[in-house]
């Protein structure tokens, strides 16, 4: 397969098969490139990841191709880490999502690091309509409130024929304004999980009676009001696809941020050094790592305690909880 050929600029890279059925990436470079860019005749690659890897540091020498090979290369390298996946035995994190709109998903998850996780095979988006559980002729969904009232109610018998059709041990999740706020804590159980199905609300929400007949968790994302629960659980679901084994590049990557650690995360800086007069705290330019450490320690502490007492409660009464359970005295 050719990705580029020397006609539309210094590169022919292409992929190919060995005798014994290896697939090799090449990158051969024109003639007038090689000694304006200081490089090599030609690159071979075992992989398309290292191959991407390659076409970047060859562009970032002054090596032009057309701008339409990296996503090329980089479909390539996804499609060959899911296939190592599957191989290996390793299933994806499977989310599956009851809306009314389907088409919102994956949206922005299809992006960045969770649109590469999933282009890899990490996780899997199902989004399923829940007007195909409907059993009239007008495909209705809802109806009027008992009581009287403004709006209308998700049916529970169409919500659940939705639910029961997806059934296979994962958590059900239904994002609405009455539910527990979701944390940082939940979210790490549900990644370290084989997945969850989410439900997302409309109009006036659910018929009580479905949280009665199914085992489903209520969940808020905050205390204010959306259209419905679809950005909710776009929400919900990047917070747990970020924390999937090899979404983030490094393993500690998220060790430090907020609520982490049940603190705010401290603050952070970065070049240029003096900016409109305003300069890095001198202890993150001293080297000293100890003092960096304690200084991050005290302005996360000192931030949570001024921005969010609530949190900086929960976390003084971690703090001085007992291995037993039992709260201590602090003088």
């Amino acid at each position: 397969m050719s990705y580029c050929r020397w006609s539309e600029g210094d590169l022919h890279a292409y992929a190919s098969h060995t005798a014994d059925g290896v697939r090799r990436y090449v990158a051969q470079v024109a003639e007038p490139a090689i000694e304006r860019c200081g490089v090599e005749a030609e690159y071979v690659e075992d992989s398309a990841d290292a191959f991407l890897a390659r076409l970047k540091w060859l562009k970032a020498r002054g090596c032009e191709f057309p701008a339409d090979v990296v996503p090329q290369i980089l479909a390539a390298a996804q499609e060959e880490a899911r296939l190592a996946r599957l191989a290996a035995g390793e299933l994806p994190w499977a989310a599956t999502i009851v809306t009314l709109y389907p088409e919102m998903f994956p949206g922005p998850l299809g992006t960045s690091l969770a649109g590469r996780a999933l282009g890899e095979g990490r996780w899997s988006c199902e989004p399923v309509q829940l007007r195909d559980f409907a059993t009239d002729k007008h495909r209705s969904v809802d109806d009027t409130p008992a009581g009287g009232g403004a709006g209308m109610v998700l049916r529970a018998d169409v919500v659940a024929a939705a639910i029961d059709s997806v059934a296979d041990g994962r958590p059900v999740l239904a994002m609405t304004p009455r539910g527990r706020p979701l944390t940082q804590e939940r979210v790490r159980e549900l990644a370290a999980g084989p997945g969850v199905t989410v439900l997302c609300g409309r109009f006036e929400g659910f018929d009580e009676r479905l949280f009665e007949a199914r085992a489903i968790e209520e969940v808020s994302i905050g205390d204010y009001i959306l259209s419905g629960g679809e950005m909710g659980a776009l929400v919900l679901l990047d917070a747990c696809i970020r924390l999937l084994p090899g979404v983030m590049g490094a393993a500690s990557s998220g060790d430090d941020e907020s609520f982490e650690t049940g603190l705010l995360e401290y603050p952070h800086y970065t070049r240029p050094q003096i900016w409109e007069g305003r300069t890095i705290p001198q202890v993150l330019r001293s080297g000293d790592h100890a003092k960096i450490d304690a200084w991050r320690k005290r302005r996360a502490e000192i931030d949570t305690r001024s921005r969010r007492p609530d949190l900086w409660e929960r976390h003084e009464g971690a703090r001085v909880q007992s291995p037993s359970g039992a709260r201590r005295h602090e003088d």
